[in-house]
């Protein structure tokens, strides 16, 4: 008899037990039901505003195209007006313009030499160099220097400070010893 009240009274603490979890149950499931209806209203505001930002987008990349049209435009426009074709670089047609009093070698980058030409020529002291057609001897550049002797295979020069020296087989001076 005492095993069976001792079971009755474990059975009734029992109930008891389940009865106060059922309603923190319900409580739980009440609170995790206005997180979910929040949560729900959050969506709805983000969806709203990512679909606006989809108008923006598209309205942007219309805008886009247009200004990439207008610049086409412009160019070829620029282009007709140059007389040059739409795919010349603009470096390189800049130095179709010779500018006088200047060397008319063209660097590698596309613009005219900047350096001066040499006495009677069109080309500066490097250029010079380069340009086969156009030979200028190196001595004709130095102001002031003479031609003082010839002597077997050299033409030997005096320079503006009365230095000696020759052109050598390379097109460089080369100096004489006193």
């Amino acid at each position: 008899m005492k095993t069976l009240i001792l079971i009755a009274a474990v059975f009734l603490f029992t109930l008891n037990g389940f009865s106060q979890s059922k309603r923190e149950l319900n409580n739980k499931i009440n609170e995790s039901s206005l997180k979910v209806e929040s949560l729900s209203s959050k969506i709805d505001v983000l969806t709203e505003q990512n679909k606006s930002q989809e108008k923006e987008i598209d309205r942007m990349s219309s805008k886009i195209d247009d200004l990439v049209s207008e610049l086409k435009r412009i160019n070829t426009q620029a282009a007709a007006n140059a007389q040059i074709s739409p795919n010349t670089p603009p470096v390189k047609e800049a130095a179709k313009t010779i500018i006088n009093g200047q060397c008319k070698a063209i660097t590698s980058v596309g613009n005219q030499c900047s350096r001066t030409p040499q006495n009677g020529s069109d080309y500066c002291w490097q250029h010079a160099k380069k340009n086969k057609s156009d030979k200028v001897s190196k001595s004709s550049t130095d102001p002031g220097s003479t031609k003082s002797t010839y002597n077997g295979s050299r033409e030997i020069q005096t320079g503006p400070r009365g230095g000696q020296y020759y052109i050598n087989s390379k097109g460089n001076k080369t100096y004489i010893k006193k």
